[in-house]
């Protein structure tokens, strides 16, 4: 079976597995309104996929509406694919459908297990721990090496705030946990079947609070963990880095909860101008010529080279005309669907969950850790966690700033994703303006 997450992989056989891939319910329920949260140890949910699991929860008829379900991923680079994702990962029928047989046997003990319970909320910073991956260089390439050879122009900012709740019963015994944070989970980057630092995290934090935890991963659009493509032990120490800082943690009072809130809404994000015809004609050509022949330009090799995060000439033929075959099949899509209509726009779907002064916002997509900062600068007072990767899916939402900067969240991974275009400026910002009506709610 093959691995979501890196295209570079070429769609090469998994090797083996590190951990067992899982999933993790929560069910919440105050004064008659309930919430269930479906993790899964995955890259991300597809609207395929998400509307399986809606389905299956449907026939098995579950109490909880549609609206009022957040399903989410982890974001690990190495699990079998749940989305469709031009050359990344071949998607497997037997295992969607062991994944959703599972959802709902977790959701249903979920709903079967509630108890009355308190939550208590803790935060620790974690400096060093993630770095904002799209550095700007002194030449106006964007790029995501750590330490790249050219001189760095420019950084955005990170997110450094972890968050923990506690679920507790009445008598004060843990029950079950909630860890939040931001970096891209690649720190293996093999062919093993791993749910990478978020699953070796939940599994320590167990061992110290003697709970289960579940993970929701946050704005890491843009944001790297401080080690990548390392060894399941070097993984493991990196984890020990976290937890150290972590340290003892001292609960806080229960959070006031008069009620659970939870609201939902989709918004359309327009796509930017999708190129002409004989722009995208010269694009496919040459990315067929490389695919076929291995002929390409300079030009050419040094944009796939960008998307590949390595030098010209560093990467190895055979991944270059790999990558060549995806771009080929995402233009050759793009203008069969130029004989008909290409859409102007996409739809993302967005939650808001209110616990008290805790607010859980959520986004179908890829968020930049400038909207996370910018909800909480809006929101004083007020804990707000911004939890990506729910499905269905829908890609990156860049920062106008970004848009205007390039790099390979602008112009490239939209292809993976088989959109026609990059979204326009101004779509980072309905996401967030929606996101703040619905805090603003009452």
């Amino acid at each position: 079976m093959t691995l979501c997450g890196f295209a570079a992989r070429c769609n090469a056989p998994s090797t083996g597995v590190d951990d067992l891939l899982q999933v993790h319910a929560l069910v919440i329920e105050q004064e008659g309104v309930t919430l269930l949260v479906l993790v899964f140890d995955l890259l991300a949910l597809g609207p395929e996929m998400t509307e399986m699991l809606h389905l299956a929860l449907d026939q098995a008829e579950f109490p909880i509406p549609r609206a009022q379900r957040l399903l989410c991923a982890i974001h690990t680079h190495s699990a079998p694919a749940t989305i469709t994702l031009i050359g990344c990962g071949i998607i497997h029928a037997e295992y969607w459908q062991l994944v959703t047989v599972r959802a709902v046997e977790a959701a249903k003990t979920a709903y079967r297990q509630r108890t009355p319970a308190t939550l208590q909320l803790a935060s620790r910073r974690l400096p060093g721990a993630n770095y904002n991956r799209r550095r700007v260089l002194s030449d106006g390439r964007v790029v995501m090496t750590k330490n790249p050879a050219q001189p760095i122009a420019k950084t955005g900012p990170t997110c450094e705030q972890m968050l923990l709740l506690r679920f507790a019963d009445m008598e004060g015994h843990g029950i079950a946990g909630i860890a939040h944070w931001a970096a891209h989970p690649i720190t293996r980057g093999t062919a093993q079947v791993t749910a990478d630092y978020p699953g070796e995290l939940r599994r320590r934090l167990t061992e110290q609070f003697h709970l289960p935890f579940l993970y929701l991963q946050g704005a890491c659009g843009n944001l790297n963990p401080a080690e990548m493509l390392v060894e399941r032990e070097d993984m493991r120490q990196f984890v020990e880095q976290i937890m150290q800082m972590i340290g003892d943690v001292a609960w806080g009072n229960p959070l006031d909860i008069a009620a659970l809130q939870v609201f939902s809404t989709t918004v359309s994000l327009p796509y930017a101008p999708v190129a002409d015809s004989r722009e995208l004609r010269g694009f496919y050509d040459d990315m067929a010529a490389l695919a076929d022949n291995g002929d390409a330009s300079e030009a050419t090799i040094a944009n796939l080279c960008n998307v590949l995060n390595v030098e010209s000439g560093e990467a190895p033929a055979a991944t270059l005309r790999y990558f060549a075959r995806c771009m080929k099949e995402w233009s050759g899509q793009l203008r069969a669907r130029m004989k008909q209509a290409v859409p102007a726009s996409c739809e993302v779907t967005l939650h808001v969950i209110r616990l008290g002064s805790l607010l859980c916002c959520s986004v179908a997509a890829e968020p930049f850790s400038e909207t996370a900062l910018a909800l909480q600068a809006a929101c004083p007072g007020e804990t707000v966690m911004l939890i990506g990767y729910a499905g269905p899916l829908v890609g990156y939402v860049p920062t106008d700033e970004a848009l205007k900067e390039g790099g390979y969240e602008v112009d490239s991974a939209y292809r993976f994703y088989a959109h026609p275009a990059p979204f326009a400026p101004g779509a980072e910002g309905r996401v967030r303006e929606a996101l703040l009506a619905m805090i603003r709610q009452r």
